[in-house]
């Protein structure tokens, strides 16, 4: 099994961030009443607060900012189970639109305009 690596390591979550957690599980056992055709929508969006945290359904608050997408994950599952799940659900984060650390604009110099 091949495992690819980017330059500089993850792809590290920042405020102002927009993430997609898929986890029908969770949705499922939340809110069984909303299905659409007998499935449930199962996908989370939430954008990254200024104070780095994110709200999951029922739970509450996460830390996301500085954190890979793996560990954003692995956060979720331990918020939802056992209270919630009576099994592990399986959690997929993305991003959906994204400040991390490889997209995020550096701060401008307003001196370097009057150049």
């Amino acid at each position: 099994m091949t495992v690819a690596r980017l330059a500089g390591g993850p792809y590290r979550v920042a405020s102002g961030d927009i993430l997609q957690l898929e986890m029908p599980v969770v949705m499922r056992a939340l809110a069984p009443e909303a299905t659409v055709d007998g499935q449930s929508p199962g996908v989370h969006a939430c954008r990254v607060s200024a104070s780095g945290k994110l709200t999951l359904p029922t739970v509450g608050e996460i830390e996301a900012a500085g954190k890979s997408l793996g560990e954003i994950e692995a956060a979720a599952v331990a918020a939802y189970y056992p209270r919630y799940t009576v099994r592990r659900p399986a959690i997929v984060a993305t991003v959906s639109e994204g400040v991390g650390h490889r997209g995020r604009r550096e701060p401008r110099d307003p001196l370097s305009d009057q150049r």
